[in-house]
């Protein structure tokens, strides 16, 4: 084997050795990165679910207090009728409600959590992190590749 091939062999192992190792690194800072805007996400979420449990508690205390004033000027305890009727009017009101912290939560991107929801909120979070985290680290596994192709070009050559 000659020195000029010995060269190339080694400029070889060097750079693949050099982008393996700048594509592991990368990928390590931007998956970190990524990781904790996925925490922030999760204070956001609570941040809103905070922030909309006393609106939720007030409107209801209000439907409450309407009721019962209804009530009080009747003099007597509503009927089955007059009761699904307040009903149906509470339901639009918190329907309202709700749309609005759903629309606050998706102007974060996020899911409004509910009871019916859960299972599926933790399924899109997660998508939402892997996704993430390969779009984000896309460029460091081809250096990772790129980095490997070389090595294993210059150990293939040094056999010759």
């Amino acid at each position: 084997m000659d020195t000029c091939s010995l060269v190339i062999i080694i400029a070889l192992f060097v750079v693949g050795l050099g982008l393996t190792i700048g594509g592991l690194v990368g990928a390590v800072v931007v998956s970190r990165r990524d990781l904790g805007s996925a925490e922030q996400r999760v204070a956001e979420m609570e941040r809103l679910r905070e922030k909309h449990r006393p609106e939720t508690a007030a409107l209801r205390a209000d439907l409450d207090a309407r009721r019962t004033a209804e009530a009080d000027r009747l003099g007597r305890t509503l009927t089955v009728e007059e009761r699904e009727r307040w009903n149906a009017s509470d339901e639009v009101e918190m329907n309202a409600l709700r749309a609005q912290h759903e629309a606050e939560f998706a102007a974060s991107g996020l899911v409004r959590p509910t009871n019916g929801n859960i299972a599926q909120l933790a399924q899109h979070e997660s998508q939402w992190v892997v996704g993430r985290l390969v779009d984000a680290n896309r460029g460091n596994l081809w250096m990772l590749g790129a980095g490997i192709v070389l090595q294993t070009v210059a150990s293939i050559w040094s056999l010759f």
